[in-house]
């Protein structure tokens, strides 16, 4: 089975999530679920678009006596009437009487303010209603929210939508030499890269990312780990030894649900996807080599969360190598940095996480013999592993 094989069957395993009604706060980077509409009109009164003088249009150019002062907030005590105006600030109420409204120096209550003129009526107004009507549409369904999406809804009075939730992704680290970063660390023992790269991808992509970092390479403690994770996990990624077909990590997977392992279709060695306790929940099993559980993680857990997000997966583009590959009996997935679309690999031997700070994207080699030419047209997908 190849490598778009086994992300069939991950995809058929997920659904978009159910909507939930959050508040604005919370919903910055989900997916709109169905259209949001404008409750009343917006401005619901007619606004003040500048600071200066409400005026009865027909009255200039004049000189006008001002009879009050407004604030965003307050209303005018009194009507503008013929041969007066009232001083307002932007987003004031228009008062009652005027029509316009005008620049001019800031006058006291009191004084004779000479405005310029003819104007037209409804200058300097915004008139209720103008950027939208009640019932208007002003987010469309399947709309990402950002902050400009947060700012224009609560300008509409809105406090909670309907949005597709967050995937929960929750990575288990499985390894004895496993130690967080931060831990002093002694011969024989390793920093755990894994959990915070593919957290730190996850979240990346619009999800909410959990490490379980370091569980010991012991069977009731693995069981008891990913057992704890179903709970919370809308998707679960444990990384270790998946070469092994005996493995701890193999094990305890087959005790929890059907994962079935790809044994070397790619240059990445072998993984694991399926689904796991009451709940069926999806289950991909990396590589703990960080490197290649990144690399497989862009192309196999990465579209996992876009489509419980009801995100599409943008496809593979076409890149043209920078330099000719030898082919492999494996599908040979490299790390490339591309330039003006040409994808030259960051790594000549063994992938390092240093190499991988380089890359922009992977691309896939098709097995076979000799060389991939230099200048050849291959699929490449984006390797998103750090915050942009």
């Amino acid at each position: 089975m190849g490598l778009d094989e086994h992300l069939s069957g991950l995809l058929a395993a997920v659904q978009p999530l159910e909507p939930l009604d959050i508040s604005l706060n919370e919903a910055l980077g989900c997916q709109v679920v169905g259209d949001v509409t404008a409750e009343t009109a917006s401005p619901h009164y007619d606004q003040c678009a500048i600071t200066g003088y409400a005026v009865r249009a027909a009255d200039l150019p004049a000189g006008l006596t001002v009879i009050d002062e407004v604030a965003p907030g307050f209303a005018a005590s009194q009507p503008v009437y013929a041969g007066v105006a009232i001083r307002v600030a932007a987003g004031t109420a228009l008062p009652g009487g005027a029509d316009a409204v005008v620049p001019g120096p800031a006058l006291a209550v009191g004084q004779t303010c000479e405005l310029a003129g003819p104007v037209a009526p409804g200058t300097g107004v915004v008139p209720a209603g103008a950027y939208a009507a009640a019932g208007d549409v002003m987010v469309p369904s399947g709309t990402l929210v950002t902050p400009a999406t947060v700012g224009l809804l609560a300008s509409l009075g809105r406090q909670r939508i309907s949005v597709r939730p967050q995937p929960r992704v929750v990575v288990v680290t499985v390894g004895d030499a496993l130690v967080s970063p931060g831990t002093p660390a002694t011969s024989g023992l390793v920093f755990d890269a894994a959990g915070p790269m593919l957290c730190a991808a996850a979240e990346t992509h619009g999800a909410v990312a959990y490490l379980v970092a370091g569980v010991a390479t012991e069977p009731r403690a693995v069981a008891q780990a990913m057992d704890d994770q179903l709970i919370r996990a809308d998707l679960l990624i444990v990384v270790g030894d998946t070469a092994a077909p005996d493995s701890t990590l193999r094990t305890q997977l087959a005790a929890l649900g059907e994962v079935s392992f790809d044994e070397g279709s790619t240059n990445l060695g072998p993984f694991g996807h399926g689904v796991a306790g009451e709940e069926r929940v999806p289950v991909l099993a990396l590589p703990g080599d960080p490197p290649a559980a990144a690399l497989l993680f862009a192309l196999l857990a990465v579209p996992m969360i876009h489509a419980m997000r009801g995100v599409p997966f943008p496809p593979a583009r076409q890149v043209r190598l920078a330099r000719e590959i030898p082919r492999g009996t494996a599908l040979q997935l490299l790390a490339v940095r591309v330039d003006n679309g040409q994808a030259e690999p960051v790594a000549r031997d063994r992938l390092t996480l240093a190499d991988l700070v380089a890359a922009d994207m992977v691309v896939r080699i098709l097995p076979g013999t000799g060389q991939q030419a230099r200048g050849s047209a291959v699929p490449a997908t984006p390797l998103q592993v750090r915050r942009s």
